[in-house]
């Protein structure tokens, strides 16, 4: 029987051999559309069966409090995310209103603010995370309620990161289950590994730019763009345990897939975030991953999340859901053109045509803002 490092990514493989497994992995997620309870059965067979079992202590239950954060020694990476959950087949709602209150080990206090566009999204005005130090959050939601993280001390320790992107082609699985090739754009990495023993975790942020269809009117007035940021392969948990693997050079890493389609008409950006965690901390995103290899992120709508280090003051025994981090993170950031991309894009424009009715246009060309994730405020690096 495998050892819990087999199930996740294996970081010495050649590009190839990245390549291979990702058309592999494309073709057992169609298998799981096709037979979901089987394969779920497997898995479970498969954690009761290994030498060292994950317990997984998971809750589908409404109404759960989900309180998602960290503390980071970038700044703009400096954020508390709240929500309840809506039931299996719908996203968390926002949980406004609430009071974030971020403490450290030396009796500092930072009080952090709902973001007045993105109900549920609190941030600090001015933060300066240090290396070394330990952090923890309070949370007070509306009916008086109220939440408290474990400390967690940021790591010292950090990798060094090149980052890169290809074109490549892979399987698609449309809504109708049909699966067909198409063009992806793959992010990977190439890493230098301290020496001393450290815990990272690799997650990107896909930023892009929908403009909406600029209809002739007498006035002259030119709707506003809408700039969407999301996770752009939420599924792709991608960790790496110190402990368990030799230090040194790791090359050709697979971070994230994306498929190339209509939101890339205009400037895409990416960003790569490299984070050192806690060995708490990673032991919660392996537990996340077992389950998000199945249904989603954390702040998707899966049957069941999992449970962090945050806990109910005034009541131990209520679950609580996600995790408050301290990390100590590097990032690179890139864009790509159209110009860049030698396919082409599938994709009609919202370029105002005299011969096309309003219908003819793409529901984000009548109103970006229905778009998920997006928004009117510009990254100030956009």
């Amino acid at each position: 029987m495998p050892d819990s490092r087999n199930m996740r990514q294996t970081f010495s493989r050649t590009t190839d051999e990245l390549r291979q497994g990702e058309v592999i992995t494309r073709t057992l997620t169609v298998r799981r559309i096709l037979s979901r309870v089987g394969i779920q059965l497997i898995v479970v067979i498969v954690l009761l069966g290994c030498l060292s079992r994950i317990n997984l202590p998971v809750e589908p239950t409404r109404g759960r409090v989900v309180i998602s954060g960290q503390v980071s020694t970038i700044a703009d990476q400096n954020v508390v995310e709240l929500g309840i959950t809506a039931g299996t087949l719908r996203l968390p709602e926002p949980l406004s209103g609430a009071s974030v209150v971020v403490f450290d080990d030396l009796g500092y206090t930072s009080t952090w603010h709902e973001d007045p566009a993105k109900p549920g999204l609190y941030k600090p005005e001015f933060f300066n995370a240090e290396p070394g130090r330990e952090y923890f959050v309070e949370v007070t939601v509306p009916d008086g309620r109220m939440f408290k993280s474990l400390p967690e001390r940021m790591p010292d320790v950090v990798a060094d990161v090149e980052v890169y992107h290809a074109i490549e082609e892979d399987l698609y699985t449309d809504r109708e289950g049909t699966v067909s090739a198409h063009p992806f754009v793959k992010v990977y990495t190439n890493n230098l590994l301290p020496e001393t023993p450290a815990f990272l975790r690799w997650s990107v942020e896909e930023c892009y730019v929908i403009r909406p269809t600029d209809f002739p009117d007498p006035f002259g007035y030119v709707p506003p763009p809408c700039y969407i940021l999301a996770n752009p392969d939420p599924q792709r948990i991608v960790l790496y345990n110190g402990l368990e693997q030799q230090p040194g050079r790791m090359d050709n890493l697979l971070v994230a897939s994306r498929l190339l389609d209509r939101s890339f008409f205009d400037r895409h950006y990416f960003t790569v975030y490299q984070s050192s965690l806690t060995r708490e901390a990673f032991d919660y995103w392996r537990k996340v991953d077992i389950v998000a290899n199945r249904v989603g992120s954390i702040f998707d709508a899966p049957p069941a999340m999992v449970t962090g280090n945050i806990s109910s003051v005034n009541d131990p025994e209520e679950i609580v859901l996600g995790y408050f981090q301290a990390v100590n993170q590097t990032m690179e950031r890139f864009f790509i053109l159209p110009s860049d991309l030698a396919v082409p894009i599938p994709y009609t424009n919202c370029q105002y045509r005299s011969d096309r009715l309003t219908k003819d246009y793409a529901p984000e060309c009548l109103d970006c803002l229905s778009v998920r994730n997006s928004s009117l405020v510009r990254p100030e690096w956009f």
